[in-house]
């Protein structure tokens, strides 16, 4: 009972699906519906820091339904939480052509070009992060990545 509680909670919260718990648009409603059971599942076992299930369940939803960028943002941090920079980025990336004006999504890709030595691409990043309405909190630390980033560039 317990766990279809945190189930339920976790789908009626802000992190489920695209913004807002609405369909993205794109594809089939009935797949990003079905996705969206693995997606849940992953943001559990993320929380409870069982990365390699949540990557698992990350990667389910994809399967089903890749277009929601929600899906593979998640799955980056899950990735880059277990260690994997090089696919973490990867699946930054893919969130960002999803919808590049996630700020989060951008200063997620910036931090892992960052760790990958990657030091023009993080700048870049850290730039999109910040003309994407990044909140006041995030921003002075976005521009420290871009200083930082630039200094090593050179």
């Amino acid at each position: 009972m317990l766990v279809l509680a945190v189930l339920t909670a976790q789908l009626c919260s802000h992190s489920f699906g695209s913004a807002q718990g609405r369909f993205p648009g794109v594809g089939s409603k009935s797949e990003w519906l079905k996705a969206n059971g693995f997606y849940a599942e992953g943001n559990i076992a993320k929380e409870g820091r069982d990365y390699d299930k949540a990557i698992a369940k990350y990667r389910e939803a994809i399967a089903i339904y890749g277009a929601d960028f929600h899906y593979h943002y998640n799955l980056a941090l899950a990735l880059k939480l277990s260690g994997q920079t090089e696919i973490a980025a990867q699946s930054f990336r893919k969130a960002t052509q999803l919808n590049p004006r996630d700020w989060k999504s951008w200063k997620g890709l910036g931090n892992c070009l960052y760790k990958l030595a990657d030091y023009k691409g993080a700048a870049h990043a850290f730039r999109v992060a910040l003309s994407c309405g990044a909140p006041a909190s995030e921003s002075g630390e976005l521009r420290k990545g871009v200083a930082a980033a630039v200094a090593r560039a050179h």
